[in-house]
């Protein structure tokens, strides 16, 4: 799901060519090692439980195999198996990956090839081809294997509107619902940026980076959205919690405080229990959402837009990638095939909130909900994929989120000032990872 050119990553191209390719080698053995994001010790969610009962099942249906999984970061994860790979240090023999970074792994040399793999499975023809191309790099070549694909949209209250969601900015900000807050979002770190400012911002028609992915954010309609950030906080139509670290932004549409709320296709997994602005609960676990809306008290709506523009539906997704120096790849292989069923795939995108990869699990009738018919309805209609930065460790998106955080923190500080100096200093960054980077392979 990448689109621009990333110079720096150019650079680490030339660095990772002069690195070994085989990195340490061990004997192919019966236990493969798994990264994920999902934590079996302490599981708190559908996606935890998933991972759990899968692992639980495997030895039985692959003679005797074990899985050891790794927890990571759900914000690290791909910057850690990245630095693990580049550094020579151990690393699994699969791991998750999010597709938006197959242009920047590909760029490293951090992956193998899967093509030829991926080809011959049995399973092939049942991909959905769009979702196969997201792990395709430029040169044709496959390097993951795509298992769903996740977007946003707005739920919402029925209680607080009855009629219809207040589709555009300018709506909720002069919405009044009995007191309560007209929106809850996530609006601090770089997942704010995803699911709140990003679409908002290219709603309005405008972009944070360039074709070549460096920072293009100090532009006046950046700058619209965040005054309109502040007049939702400073008028109360938003809570004090959007702009806090973590997700407690989800509170106050939890117990009904909040008339709506513009998340993650997979939301629903962590919305519970749930209280309506009339004091019904739902406590179903990751069903408690969807009761919510068989009793007529929640409605779906796209992703809140800006006026004048369309609604703007960032999609992302989840993958399998093997290291290019992996211990066990026979054993990594014969996972992707495991889990790469209809079943298997049907059960993984339940619990991660998400659309299955596979043709044959779409048209499953799990999947015929009125939910899920519009989430699939907004990504057709307004699928938009994430920018580009130029660099692998986040830090152009955490750069423009902490930004944005500080401006909204401190309304005081003037937009464009501010907006300006973390443009500079993140291409200036760039441009000194590039040169360090060029210098290291002479």
């Amino acid at each position: 799901m990448t689109r621009h050119s990333l110079p720096v990553l150019a650079a680490i191209l030339c660095l990772s060519s002069i690195l070994a390719y085989g990195g340490p080698t061990k004997a192919q053995s019966n236990t493969v090692t798994l990264w994920t994001k999902f934590n079996v010790k302490t599981p708190h969610n559908s996606q935890d439980n998933w991972l759990a009962a899968f692992e639980a099942k495997y030895p039985a249906d692959n003679k005797g195999a074990t899985i050891t999984d790794v927890f990571q970061p759900y914000d690290k994860i791909n910057v850690n198996l990245h630095l693990a790979i580049q550094s020579g240090q151990d690393v699994p023999d699969i791991s998750y990956m999010s597709i938006e970074y197959t242009k920047p792994f590909w760029l490293s040399h951090d992956l193998m090839d899967l093509s030829d793999f991926v080809k011959s499975a049995t399973w092939y023809k049942d991909i959905d081809p769009v979702d196969l191309s997201n792990c395709t790099a430029p040169d044709g070549k496959i390097y993951c294997v795509p298992t769903s694909v996740t977007s946003i949209l707005t739920y919402y209250w029925k209680e607080s509107y009855p009629d219809k969601f207040p589709g555009t900015t300018d709506e909720l900000l002069n919405s009044a619902i009995n007191g309560g807050f007209s929106l809850t979002f996530k609006g601090s770190e770089a997942q704010g940026i995803e699911t709140t400012w990003f679409p908002l911002i290219a709603s309005a028609g405008s972009d944070v980076t360039d074709d070549k992915g460096n920072a293009t954010w100090a532009n006046p309609t950046v700058q619209k959205v965040i005054e309109w950030g502040r007049a939702m906080l400073k008028t109360k139509h938003a809570p004090p919690a959007d702009i806090q670290p973590k997700f407690d932004d989800e509170n106050s549409f939890k117990d009904g405080q909040a008339g709506a709320i513009m998340a993650g296709s997979w939301s629903y997994v962590y919305l519970y229990p749930i209280k309506s602005p009339g004091g019904s609960v739902y406590n179903n676990k990751g069903n408690s959402l969807f009761d919510a809306f068989l009793a007529g008290k929640i409605g779906y709506a796209p992703p809140v837009a800006w006026p004048g523009g369309k609604p703007v539906d960032v999609l992302t997704g989840s993958a399998w990638a093997i290291p290019r120096n992996a211990a066990n790849v026979k054993g990594a292989e014969d996972f992707i095939n495991y889990f790469m069923t209809t079943d298997q795939d049907l059960k993984f995108a339940l619990a991660y909130g998400a659309a299955p990869t596979l043709l044959s699990a779409q048209v499953d009738k799990t999947f015929q909900t009125p939910y899920w018919q519009n989430i699939v309805s907004y990504n057709q209609s307004y699928g938009h994929i994430m920018p580009d930065f130029a660099d692998f460790d986040g830090s152009g998106i955490k750069t423009l989120a902490d930004t944005i955080t500080k401006l909204l923190n401190n309304t005081d500080l003037d937009i464009p000032t501010e907006l300006k100096a973390s443009q500079d200093a993140y291409n200036n960054h760039v441009i000194a990872a590039a040169t360090s980077a060029a210098t290291a392979t002479k």
